[in-house]
């Protein structure tokens, strides 16, 4: 996918967040029609494209977990999968992930010397939102295994095959964060 066909995707994705007012604020269905006419004037697209978009959204507000590896720490592969496969630069990175900017461009250049090469993102159910990174309470590895937990409802083993990390890494992990939770 071209730079230029990414960044018209972000922008149709920023655009594509009226939606979620509509759903929020229960706005009439003409106001949906002209967001639509809106969108697909604007970026001179089909109806069905901005649906599509819609239902994809996630794929660009989320992480599949299927990045996770044992090479790479968490933030190494959350890094260097926002780089890589959302083309995001540092310091939208940087702002995501609410860290600072060298910590980014260190942590990517150490994640390109343990792996190369491009994620293999298989196929997977199971996607983290890229929003609850920003919290700095608890680690990458303590705020996914939480979300997976919590939210998928997955015991601590499929949590650690998903991870490739050990059960009783993610069990220590998760007890740790709801322990860090209740201390706040």
């Amino acid at each position: 996918m071209t730079e230029k066909k990414t960044n018209e995707k972000r922008e149709v994705v920023k655009d594509i967040s009226l939606i979620r007012v509509v759903n929020q604020e229960k706005i009439s269905l003409e106001t949906v029609k002209n967001i639509f006419a809106h969108l697909t004037e604007k970026y001179s697209i089909t109806p069905e494209d901005v649906l599509e978009i819609v239902y994809n959204q996630k794929k660009f507000l989320s992480i599949p977990v299927s990045i996770f590896c044992k090479a790479l720490s968490p933030l190494e592969s959350v890094v260097k999968f926002l780089k890589e496969d959302y083309n995001q630069n540092f310091n939208e990175i940087a702002s995501a992930l609410n860290r600072d900017q060298t910590t980014i461009w260190i942590t990517y250049n150490n994640a390109l010397k343990k792996k190369k090469e491009r994620f293999k993102v298989e196929e997977t159910k199971y996607w983290v939102p890229i929003s609850i990174f920003k919290e700095r309470k608890l680690s990458i590895l303590e705020l996914v295994s939480e979300f997976l937990k919590e939210n998928y409802h997955l015991s601590y083993h499929e949590i650690a095959l998903l991870l490739k990390r050990d059960d009783r890494t993610i069990w220590t992990v998760y007890q740790r964060a709801k322990k860090k939770r209740l201390s706040t």
